[in-house]
């Protein structure tokens, strides 16, 4: 009797990982995925890819369907940065939208708060994906419009 207790205690407590996606993304069903990379001064932009390369795209796919979030972040852990965000986009239409804490992609903005994320250790993280795209980077705005950097 015992025993059932411990294990029916122990089972209840244990902690479950909790999947960044609810519904996992299709990579056959994503027409681009926009990386916005985190932004200093507004006046100069931010970097930006739009990555429409079908092997690129399934690895973005691959990393954010085997993410998990783990547990929230302390404030004070949290670094001083403007956030960097990750589009997927379906028929023209944003379906999913992810934002991290700066260009550090193993912290998230989850349900309010920010959270560490982990992902399997088969696949790139996410910043990795994007700086190992062979998309063209362009300046944008706060908006995600393309801009000119300005010369000082």
């Amino acid at each position: 009797m015992l025993l059932l207790l411990l294990i029916i205690v122990m089972t209840g407590c244990s902690k479950k990982d909790k999947a960044l996606i609810e519904t996992h993304l299709i990579s056959s069903e994503i027409d681009k995925v926009v990386v916005v990379t985190s932004m200093g001064n507004p006046k100069y932009g931010a970097d930006s890819k739009t990555i429409m390369n079908s092997e690129e795209i399934e690895q973005f796919v691959e990393t954010f369907n085997s993410a998990k979030i783990g547990k929230r972040v302390k404030d004070a852990d949290v670094g001083v940065a403007m956030p960097s965000h990750y589009y997927f986009y379906s028929k023209g239409e944003v379906i999913s939208k992810f934002t991290f804490n700066g260009d550090n992609s193993h912290i998230i903005w989850f349900n309010d708060s920010y959270h560490y994320v982990e992902y399997d250790d088969k696949v790139k993280r996410p910043y990795e994906l994007y700086q190992d795209s062979t998309a063209q980077i362009e300046v944008v705005d706060e908006k995600g419009n393309r801009m000119k950097r300005p010369i000082d």
